[in-house]
């Protein structure tokens, strides 16, 4: 019997997030610069192989679609697809990551 691969989709990669930022809140909660903790999980957790991105792309067409100028500080002339897909998937992350540490935080402050 053979095991199903489950395609790669934006929800997942957001429930992965959400695992990893579990797993590592008290590191992040005492970081000096969480945002900056958080930036580099987002950026590991972006899929680096062309058939995941396409499968993203796939699940959720909004992809195609990025915020406007997110390339001007990106420091690179070229831009493709496959960065765009990219970097709207880290600005998804991001979003989450962020949502979350707000969350973390004002539960800390509440305690």
């Amino acid at each position: 019997m053979s095991k199903t691969k489950i395609p790669t989709s934006v929800w997942q990669l957001e429930r992965d997030l959400s695992y990893t930022l579990a797993d590592m809140r008290a590191e992040i909660l005492e970081a000096k610069y969480p945002e900056d903790l958080l930036h580099e999980i987002c950026d590991g957790a972006i899929p680096i192989y062309l058939y995941q991105l396409a499968e993203c792309l796939a699940e959720d067409s909004s992809l195609a679609y990025p915020d406007d100028n997110i390339f001007s500080n990106s420091g690179s002339d070229e831009v493709d697809v496959w960065k765009i897909l990219q970097w709207t998937i880290y600005e998804r992350l991001n979003a989450v990551a962020h949502k979350w540490l707000a969350e973390q935080q004002a539960s800390e402050a509440a305690a």
